[in-house]
This record gives C-alpha cells, structure tokens and sequence, in this order.
C-alpha cells in the first residue's frame, strides 16, 4: 500500500537522543544557543512511532508519511509561531530560548505560501530531545529523514 509523502520541509533535524537521566538535557540548553537552530521540541510520537516500525507493527510507509506530515507541521507552526510554550519552567518554553522576541515578532507575520517558501530556503536546524531513538536506528532510517542525532551515553548504574 502506498500513502502519500508530502515534502520534506522538515529539514536539518537534530535529534539528542539517549536514555532518561544521561544528560540529554544539559545539550538541549545549549544546542538552541547556536546560531541557525531553534529552540528545543519534544514530540512524543517520534517515540511512539520508530519503535513501531522496528517490531513491525507499523507499516515503514505509514510512519514516513506519518512523521514527514507531522514534523513539516511542527516545522510551520514554530514559524508562524502558532504553538509557542510561553511556559517560564519549561525547558521547552521560548522564554528560555536565547531570543525568545524572535517567536513574538513571528506571530504578526502573515502565514502562508510565503513561510512555506522560507522553510524550503531555510538552513536552519530543528533540535528535538527523543529518548532511545538510537536503539532503533534501522527503522529510524527506513522513515528517509533528514537528521543528525547526537547519541548521549551513560552507564546504567550511575542513573
């Protein structure tokens, strides 16, 4: 079966990924402070659906479609600012991003062809923090992504 796959505007993914309480979060802080990245998402499904497709209950086209729907939307609505986390305690909350007026200038600008235009020129960098995607590598690849991941590792014992 065939499902649609939409364009890829969802580029330039960043993953830091590793287990709970391996220091994922200390690079989550510091990977937005770079120049041409934004702020740090979580998106629970991206956890939901690579597992799936790594035990076969999900079919691989299913899930790219799926994923490459869902990150181009996540995408688009961080750059028209429709989803902003105005949380102060988050860690995903724009106030903690290096230029948080930047967010609040997006959300006068018009939405539209012209922000899809600019993600498809833009070369910025979307870090999202996953847990044990590495794990499952294979069938986080066969969802043809365009993505770094930064793997963090800790020993078992000192979590």
């Amino acid at each position: 079966m065939r499902f649609a796959l939409q364009e890829n505007l969802a580029k330039r993914l960043i993953f830091i990924d590793g287990l709970s309480r391996c220091g994922k979060s200390m690079l989550t802080n510091i990977i937005p402070s770079l120049d041409r990245v934004e702020h740090i998402q979580f998106i629970t499904l991206i956890e939901k659906i690579v597992p799936g497709v790594a035990l076969g209950v999900i079919d691989p086209n299913f899930a790219r479609s799926m994923m490459r729907t869902m990150l181009n939307e996540n995408v688009y609505d961080m750059r028209i600012g429709r989803t902003l986390n105005l949380r102060i305690d988050d860690q995903s909350g724009v106030l903690n991003f290096k230029n948080p007026s930047l967010y609040f200038k997006r959300l006068a600008e018009a939405a539209g062809d012209s922000v899809v235009e600019d993600l498809r020129r833009s070369d910025i960098f979307f870090p999202f923090q996953t847990h044990e995607l590495m794990v499952n590598l294979d069938a986080l690849l066969k969802l043809q992504l365009d993505f770094y991941m930064i793997a963090m590792f800790r020993h078992p014992v000192d979590n």
